[in-house]
């Protein structure tokens, strides 16, 4: 990129935490009932060999569950844990910069992500002002730690209570059931759009005493990514009188973009983690484990803008070509457009995040066929987000707005040229700093018991108590926008503030006259480089805590369940299952701030509770020819976000639109009924097919209510477009899985080893009251993935694609994203017993990722993201 870099920050140079897991049924609050034993027992090698375990871990699970599994720790089939996510049924993902991150699980963003069994502090992104989520950001953890990663679709009553969709577990070995061992690897990674090359390393070690009474795992890894995205948006579509044809008459009802933005964005990476567990086998009743885990991640972020504002454009008669819609409505295709505001920046953010958990816990045989469980876990993270932000505008411009070709094109006409520093004002100064510490303490206890009871082979109960607290504080010095001193000066006026972007491939060779030349201002992202912005202006000003947008949510919850397993025979085949139920209370004390038109801050305090009754119930009824038909129903809930939890409201002063987001701290959890059917046969070690259809009925799910035209207290003279969370409507989520896998022993020869995985998920969803789906769900989706592996060489090819799906509304026009599919490869070659050459290829296509607002041909999306290549050695001993 041709404008102002920074580098990233410290990584810490020393941290050791150990810690270990106890990989057994009865830790029921580990929200993990897959039997160990059945795992342990399988012992494969290579890709095949995880796909027959993932088989092996569903086969055997009496609830419905699916698995990507590793034969060895280190060698999860995909590097990023959420990219591997999407090979599974029923599961959908989004992309950060062309990564994978966020999932959905039968159509629900409400899911509960738990690391080896327990909840971690979230620290989910939120954008430009990362406030805390319930999703933990799935960035932080190494794939490279974990050997197993569980998808529970049904739940039991022994399991954490949080996921509409479903729960996902990061599971760690036991490093007293692991061969002792070292890995090593190192790798490159070539991203194509930033041309850049970065490293990637990682050490495990596990070893064990003679006598397996002691055990330890410690991993570190290494990770730097430069990632690079060209993004344009049309910022929503609006209708307004405009002449289409000439003849001085403004039609009615013709929809344009609101704001065509060119953006380019570089996001630079950098994470250390480090992962621990230590276990000790006391005595034959009883085994001790103490876990731990660091995270130190930094990420420079930078953005070169450049967009034309048509809040209030003129058509010139020259060019123009629309279209006449089905609903009567008009779409300006192209048309030269007078008063166009030519708007243009740079933007540097700096983000430190250090995440911290520790565990200790113990397994006691207590006698009489009974264990008895406690675990105690901490879990942090300390967040810190600089970000600076200088733009600059050349109003009255005439430009050509072209929606046909690939990537829409925009072009001034009139004016002066967009790499002409002269022809630009000061519009926008923003710098501020937020930090966020969330902090999660978690207890439990757990009792099992072994039944001889008829049909009743198992007896569990527990209690669990979590105290969490989330705050979130924001610093920052107004906004310059058009009215405060400095807001008319030209950018020639401050020549250090003068940069360039250049850059011929924005969007990786697709057709459109788009900028690929025009002025930045390259600010700093750091407090230092905010205030020495500010001062260029005359503004002298400290930065000071913005009271609105400043809260803090503290939250406990309790829960008790019991739960029974039953093992029975029925007409002549095994019918095994679970049936329980899970009562959970949760307590919320929402402090926030209001502020007077004179200035006084008056703090506020919002408390709420709630408490949830939560059966379930798990049957398996297998035959002996390797077919079996499952069936589950519970009731599940899920907590709102806790941003949406907060006593405050926060303020964007944005181009043409000043936005402000308030919180609610009553709102209720979403709740839901559901039910799924299905029915397996596994044909031999590896090969399986599975059709599940699934039903869920929500209760009530959280929308956002939107409201223009707002005044808050402690901004006079301004309005806002006010969005607030609030309990909406239920709707439902349905759908079926179909599912596929084998390998091709059969076959003569080198033939032998082939092998294939093939899913497809339908989902049909639906919002009470309104002819929407639910935001963020394809209703088709598919995966296949193709390997061979014969004697040290493994190939897998694999394909992911997602049908069009709604992601929410602006400007009263619901916003969709196209379908979209994804290529990507991975090689390996062993050199010898000892070292393996590794190869990735991810986004290999490259394909843009579009979007529409409205009706499809209005065009609201086009995004492209890097290729990236990797090469690499890993070791084994």
């Amino acid at each position: 990129m041709n404008f102002h870099r920074h580098t990233l920050g410290r990584i810490p140079t020393v941290l050791a935490a150990l810690a270990a897991g106890v990989p057994m049924a009865a830790l029921g609050q580990t929200s993990d009932p897959v039997e160990a034993s059945a795992i342990e027992e399988i012992v494969v090698s290579g890709y095949r060999g995880s796909v027959e375990r993932s088989a092996e871990i569903k086969r055997n699970a009496d609830q419905v569950v699916d698995a990507i599994s590793a034969e060895e720790l280190g060698k999860l089939p995909d590097q990023n844990i959420a990219e591997g996510l999407q090979r599974i049924t029923g599961v959908q993902i989004d992309r950060d910069g062309g990564e994978g991150n966020g999932y959905q699980i039968r159509g629900s963003d409400n899911n509960l992500t738990l690391v080896n069994g327990r909840q971690v502090a979230p620290d989910a992104d939120g954008g430009l002002e990362p406030a805390p989520a319930r999703q933990v950001n799935l960035f932080n953890f190494p794939a490279e730690m974990f050997s197993e990663i569980l998808v529970f679709k049904s739940p039991t009553a022994s399991q954490i209570e949080g996921g509409i969709g479903g729960v996902v577990n990061l599971r760690m070995p036991s490093p007293l059931d692991t061969d002792p061992s070292i890995v090593a690897s190192a790798e490159l990674g070539y991203f194509d759009l930033s041309e850049e090359t970065q490293p990637r390393g990682v050490l495990v070690l596990t070893q064990r005493n003679e006598d397996a009474t002691l055990g330890g795992l410690l991993g570190v890894t290494y990770y730097k990514r430069n990632v690079v995205t060209g993004h344009y948006d049309g910022n929503g579509f609006q209708s307004r009188s405009t002449d289409i044809t000439g003849d001085g008459n403004p039609e009615a009802d013709v929809y344009l973009p609101s704001h065509m933005r060119y953006m380019y964005f570089e996001s630079e990476r950098e994470r250390l983690s480090i992962d621990g567990k230590l276990e000790w086998q006391a005595t034959d009743a009883f085994r001790a484990y103490l876990e731990g885990s660091y995270v130190d991640q930094e990420i420079d972020f930078e953005r070169a803008f450049s967009g034309f504002l048509l809040n209030a454009v003129n058509t010139t008669g020259n060019d123009i070509v629309a279209r006449t819609e089905a609903d009567g409505s008009t779409t300006l295709l192209a048309a030269e457009l007078s008063n166009v505001n030519v708007l243009q920046d740079a933007l540097a953010q700096n983000e430190s995040r250090q995440i911290y958990s520790a565990a200790l816990g113990g397994i006691w045989d207590i006698g009489e066929l009974s264990t008895l469980s406690a675990e105690l876990a901490t879990s942090s993270s300390d967040v810190q987000l600089d970000l600076t932000v200088y733009q600059v505008n050349q109003p009255g411009a005439t430009a050509y707005i072209d929606l046909r070709t690939e990537a829409p094109s925009a072009v001034i006409r009139v004016g002066a040229n967009q790499d002409d520093p002269a022809a630009y004002l000061s519009r926008v100064i923003a710098p501020f700093t937020i930090t966020n510490d969330p902090d999660l303490l978690q207890s439990r206890v757990d009792f099992e018991r072994a039944l001889d009871w008829s049909v009743l082979n198992n007896f569990s109960a527990g209690v669990r108590y979590t105290d969490q607290t989330f705050n979130n504080d924001r610093a920052q010095t107004r906004y310059v926008t058009n009215t405060p001193a400095g807001s008319a000066l030209p950018l020639t006026d401050f020549p250090q503030y003068i940069g360039y972007f250049d850059n011929e491939d924005f969007f990786a060779g697709a057709g459109g006259d788009y900028p690929t030349r025009f002025v930045i201002t390259p600010v700093g992202a750091s407090p230092e480089d905010g205030r020495e912005l500010l001062a260029a202006f005359g503004d002298d000003e400290p930065y000071a805590q913005d009271y609105l947008s400043s809260f803090e949510v503290q939250e406990e919850t309790l829960a008790g369940y019991l739960q029974l397993d039953y093992d029975v025979e029925f007409a002549g085949k095994a019918l095994t299952g679970n049936i329980g139920v899970r009562v959970v209370e949760t307590d919320i004390t929402s402090l926030g701030n209001a502020i007077d038109n004179n200035g006084v801050v008056t703090p506020i305090t919002i408390t709420n509770s709630y408490t949830d009754v939560l059966p379930s119930f798990n049957a398996k009824l297998e035959f002996n020819d390797g077919f079996l038909v499952r069936v589950s129903l519970a009731e599940v809930m899920a907590r709102p976000n806790i941003v949406d939890l907060s006593a405050g409201t926060s303020v964007r002063f944005a181009s043409g639109l000043n936005e402000a987001t308030g919180g609610n701290p009553l709102l209720d959890p979403f709740r839901a009924t559901q039910f799924d059917i299905g029915a397996e046969y596994y044909f031999d070690s590896a090969g399986v097919v599975s059709l599940t259809y699934f039903h869920k009925d929500i209760e009530s799910f959280i929308t956002i209510e939107q409201t223009p035209d707002v005044t808050l207290p402690g901004f006079p003279g301004d309005t806002f477009f006010l969005q607030q969370p609030v309990n909406g409507p239920g709707g439902y989520s349905k759908g079926f899985e179909l599912g596929y896998q084998q390998t091709f022993d059969f076959l003569p020869g080198a033939f032998s080893g082939l092998g294939v995985i093939a899913n497809y998920t339908y989902i049909d969803s639906e919002q009470d009251g309104v002819d929407l789906p639910l935001p963020n769900v394809s209703d088709d989706s598919y995966n296949l993935v193709g390997f061979y592996e014969i004697g040290g060489f493994q190939t897998r090819l694999a394909y992911n694609w997602r049908s069009e799906r709604y992601v929410g509304s602006r400007l009263g026009s619901p916003e969709y994203l196209d379908s979209r599919g994804q290529l990507d490869m991975s090689a390996s070659f062993d050199l010898s017993d000892n070292f393996t050459l590794t190869f990735e290829g991810l986004n290999l296509l490259q394909d843009a990722q579009e979007g529409y607002a409205g009706l499809p041909g209005r065009i609201n999306l086009y995004e492209v993201d890097d290729r990236r290549l990797f090469v690499g050695v890993r070791a084994y001993f």
